[in-house]
């Protein structure tokens, strides 16, 4: 049987976005402040497309966002041109090339998270996956003294990540 969408997750749609990951990127923005008007936005594992719509909200019509997944974004029909949809495996590196004519970026983050399987240690060791190779792109396409911010699923090495990203 399939269960009813909860508060948060029907909110959203009816704001027009996919999923309700719209509302934790809010959460962020409120606290961190990482996007500002004009900024050049990367969102790597964009799919759905919620945080790349509160992505172009924000950084208005002089930003640019990059939206970077292995999936379609069909959400980001609605977002005019300041939105860039480019389809790629952030776990490989011979593809960060398609990035260079749009870097340096302003911010980059990362909702991404790995297919899970139900083995938190095999999902753990997935996600740090992603996000080392999100830190690997922030070194060369984040401009210096720009913003990162990126999911990674606790229970395993996320202490020496942690270490490395600051």
């Amino acid at each position: 049987m399939k269960r009813k969408p909860d508060h948060y997750t029907e909110q959203a749609r009816k704001e027009g976005f996919p999923a309700r990951s719209v509302y934790k990127f809010d959460e962020l923005q409120h606290r961190f402040g990482l996007v500002r008007r004009g900024d050049r936005v990367l969102d790597i594992g964009a799919s759905p497309g919620s945080w790349t719509l509160r992505l172009l909200e924000i950084t208005g019509k002089e930003g640019r966002v990059v939206a970077l997944d292995r999936k379609e974004l069909p959400e980001l029909s609605r977002a005019g041109n300041t939105a860039v949809c480019l389809l790629a495996d952030i776990t490989e590196p011979e593809q960060y090339s398609m990035l260079n004519e749009y870097a340096p970026f302003d911010t980059i983050v990362s909702d991404a998270a790995p297919n899970t399987s139900g083995h938190r240690t095999l999902d753990t060791a997935r996600s740090a996956v992603i996000v080392e190779s999100s830190l690997a792109l922030t070194e060369t396409m984040l401009r210096p003294g720009g913003n990162a911010a990126f999911k990674l699923f606790q229970g395993g090495d996320e202490q020496s990540i942690l270490a490395t990203a600051r």
